[in-house]
């Protein structure tokens, strides 16, 4: 046990038996440890490419005090992660950069299909003068 002892304020370790004769004569009092304060999660989020052929968007969540690392594929407002004994919502900014860079994409994919689609009536149309 670790003691203070009243008069000096001197603190040291004594054994259990001893120390407990040194408390009920009111000579000391235990020092009680602290517990240890562990930092606040620190929880980084992203939005993200996956590593596939279609680099498919995702949102991506790392913790450095836990080391807790996800990917979510598809998120919404609800999508929850737990790390660090705490639950923590997809931010607000994240979710909006995943929709601007998904819209976007969907827009991107909607010009590739049009350009496709035009490209073959141009085919097409050579094909009957030849």
């Amino acid at each position: 046990m670790k003691l203070r002892f009243n008069y000096s304020g001197k603190t040291i370790e004594v054994r259990g038996d001893i120390a407990i004769c040194f408390i009920n004569a009111g000579l000391a009092t235990e020092v009680l440890a602290r517990p240890e304060v562990q930092a606040p999660a620190k929880a980084e989020w992203i939005t993200t490419r996956g590593r596939t052929r279609d680099g498919e968007l995702f949102i991506g969540i790392s913790c450095q005090r836990c080391h807790y690392s996800a990917l979510i594929q598809k998120p919404t407002e609800n999508a929850e992660i737990r790390h660090c004994g705490i639950v923590e919502k997809v931010p607000a900014s994240v979710l909006a950069e995943y929709r601007r860079l998904k819209v976007a994409e969907s827009d991107a994919a909607d010009n590739a299909n049009v350009q496709a689609a035009s490209r073959a009536d141009e085919v097409a149309g050579l094909v009957k003068y030849v």
